[in-house]
């Protein structure tokens, strides 16, 4: 059998792995941030519109290896979780009146609404998107 023998300057190898670890926070952190964003803009898509208030109001933080994206707008708590059914009644107004309407009234009872967990959604389906910020990392830590 044959034999194969290599020589390598151990400082080429130790200078590869210190600049890889001196620069990994910085370089991991800016990948949560793509991830980060990556999410936050699947949610933006997967927010239902009516004015759009809700789909503009998505806020990304990160710090250092977390990044969180959510939707900051009032009313995403009651998209996300839905209503019981309730009365709405006019309160700064003598009656309530909409286009449409037969007449004006003092109150209607509202149905409620279902639940729309597009957040969660958004975390379902955001997978292939982070692929490309992950690639790049893995890629940049085995190759010089």
């Amino acid at each position: 059998m044959g034999e194969i023998t290599s020589t390598t300057d151990k400082s080429e190898i130790l200078e590869f792995f210190q600049d890889r670890l001196d620069n990994l926070p910085q370089k991991g952190s800016d990948t949560v941030l793509e991830i980060t964003n990556v999410a936050a803009a699947v949610e933006e898509v997967l927010s239902p519109v009516r004015t759009g208030q809700n789909r503009d109001e998505t806020k990304v933080e990160v710090d250092g290896l977390e990044g969180v994206a959510w939707p900051d707008a009032p009313q995403a708590i009651w998209i996300i979780g839905g209503t019981q059914p309730h009365e709405i009644r006019a309160v700064n107004v003598q009656a309530l009146y909409w286009p449409g309407a037969m007449h004006p009234v003092k109150s209607v009872q509202h149905p409620g609404t279902a639940p729309n967990d597009y957040v969660a959604d958004a975390r379902d389906q955001m997978d292939p998107g982070v692929d490309p910020a992950l690639d790049e990392l893995g890629s940049w830590m085995v190759d010089e």
